[in-house]
C-alpha cells in the first residue's frame, strides 16, 4: 500500500447536543456540512484524488461527511461497517451527562477496559479495523481514503505505522472532527505519518 487518508466526521449533532456519539445515527451540524465542503475542496486539489479506493464508516454522521465532500471532489465511497466508532454498549442513546454517572471506573488494562456493559474495548476496535484493512491491501489496494470517527481514527493510524497493541495501552492520536491525516511510504521502506489532524482548510467554518 502507498498511502492513506483519515478523516473523522465532520461536526455532529450530538457535539452539541449533550448527546453520547458511538453506534448512534446523528446528522451533522450546519457547521459539520460547510466543514465537510471544505474538506471537499481541500481534496480535490490532490492531483491523484481519482486514484484512491475511498470507504465510510455506514454510521450517518460519517456517511454525510463522505458524501459531501464526494459531491466536490468528485468520488462516490463504499460504506464499511468495519469501520464505526467504537461501541458504547448501554450508553447508546444515552446523554454525555449519563455516561459520566454510569461509566465504569478503569481497573486493570486499558486495551481490555468496556466502559459500560456491552461496550467494546480498545483491542475490539483495533481487531475489526485491522482485519478489513489487512483484507483491503490482501485484495491490492494501494491508496485508501476513510472517512471514519475520532476515537477509530487512531487504529487507522496505528495499523499504517504497525504499532503492536501494547502501544495504545496508553498512546492516542488527536485527530479532530473534519481533520485531515496523511500517511505515506516513504522510498526507504519507511512508514510515514506525514500530517495529524490538520485543520488548517476549517479555518472559515466557526
Amino acid at each position: 500500500m502507498k498511502s492513506m487518508i483519515v478523516i473523522p466526521h465532520c461536526q455532529s449533532e450530538h457535539h452539541v447536543s449533550g448527546m453520547a456519539g458511538g453506534w448512534t445515527d446523528w446528522p451533522l451540524t450546519e457547521l459539520g456540512r460547510k466543514q465537510a465542503e471544505q474538506v471537499g475542496h481541500v481534496l480535490s486539489d490532490y492531483p491523484n484524488i481519482k486514484e484512491y479506493s475511498v470507504y465510510t464508516s455506514d454510521l450517518l454522521r460519517s456517511l454525510e461527511t463522505a458524501a459531501i465532500s464526494g459531491g466536490i471532489a468528485g468520488f462516490v465511497p463504499e460504506r464499511v461497517a468495519d469501520f464505526r466508532e467504537i461501541d458504547i454498549g448501554q450508553g447508546t442513546g444515552q446523554s454525555v451527562e449519563w455516561l459520566n454517572r454510569n461509566t465504569i471506573p478503569l481497573t486493570g488494562s486499558r486495551l481490555t477496559y468496556r466502559s459500560l456493559p456491552g461496550a467494546e474495548s480498545r483491542l475490539d476496535v483495533m481487531a475489526r479495523i485491522y482485519a478489513k484493512l489487512d483484507k483491503l491491501q490482501s485484495e491490492g489496494v494501494e491508496n485508501m481514503l476513510i472517512f471514519t470517527h475520532g476515537f477509530a481514527a487512531t487504529m487507522f493510524i496505528a495499523w499504517w505505522l504497525k504499532l503492536p497493541s501494547e502501544a495504545l495501552e496508553h498512546a492516542h492520536f488527536q485527530t479532530p472532527s473534519g481533520s485531515i491525516t496523511e500517511l505515506s511510504v516513504h522510498d526507504t521502506g519507511l512508514r510515514l505519518l506525514k500530517k495529524l489532524g490538520d485543520t488548517k482548510h476549517l479555518q472559515f467554518t466557526g
